[in-house]
């Protein structure tokens, strides 16, 4: 199944041009998701941060899916009871009961870990409000061992071209086509297979189209030998 090595990165659908030159329409971003969706895709990633990007998946992903969401930046330096009045937004625009996987947006946000953030969260987790806990690293350049200062987390997404050595975890790489630098997209699902290529990565890769979506999906079970959907 394809769902076991592509996620659908959807910050380009959230509204802001900040992550697409040309943020697609609500009727694209329908068909980009229910595209994802059909093809066979199964991770769907977001975050607070992300403008409407939460409210349309809600809207437009069945419930079978699993939902990557990530804590709004500004929770670095917020209290514990802003940080849960957002965890309960985003349960209501996702339109669901529980979070399959919330990641810290931010590696900082570790620092806050002993300060309750992790009480809270953990909370949250034995609720049955959240089912895997994990981090988003922000840059090439991080420290991806910061990732073992949390017990507990159990996911963790990486640009495509980080330099440090990668802990073990349920790995998610984003970045494969470089935010749209990279030519040739098929050559670089390659260089990330090889480079990653372990049955417990999958590669987080956006679309701003439809057909983009269809396009990743066939080079990706080409790689991969996959059957799609």
């Amino acid at each position: 199944m394809i769902a076991e090595h592509l996620a659908l990165g959807t910050a380009q659908l959230g509204g802001n041009s900040a992550y697409a030159k040309m943020p697609p329409t609500e009727t694209e971003c329908e068909r980009i998701l229910r595209t994802a969706y059909y093809e066979g895709i199964r991770y769907f990633d977001t975050a607070q941060a992300y403008g409407l990007s939460e409210e349309r998946v809600g809207r437009y992903v069945p419930n079978d899916a699993k939902i990557i969401t990530k804590l709004h930046p500004d929770a670095c330096d917020e209290s514990l009871e802003k940080i849960e009045e957002r965890l309960l937004h985003s349960l209501a625009v996702l339109r669901r009961n529980h979070i399959w996987g919330l990641l810290l947006h931010r590696e900082r946000m570790l620092d806050r870990w002993q300060a309750g953030l992790g009480e809270l969260l953990f909370g949250w987790q034995d609720r049955g409000l959240i089912s895997c806990l994990g981090l988003s690293l922000e840059s090439s350049r991080s420290d991806a061992m910061v990732f073992s200062s949390a017990p507990g987390m159990a996911l963790l997404q990486v640009p495509a071209d980080i330099s440090q050595p990668v802990p073990p975890a349920s790995l998610f790489v984003r970045s494969v086509y470089a935010h749209g630098m990279v030519k040739d997209r098929r050559a670089a699902i390659a260089r990330t297979h090889e480079r990653f290529g372990n049955s417990d990565v999958t590669l987080l890769i956006g679309a701003e189209t439809a057909e983009q979506v269809r396009a990743n999906c066939r080079m990706v079970r080409d790689e991969y030998r996959v059957r799609v959907g």
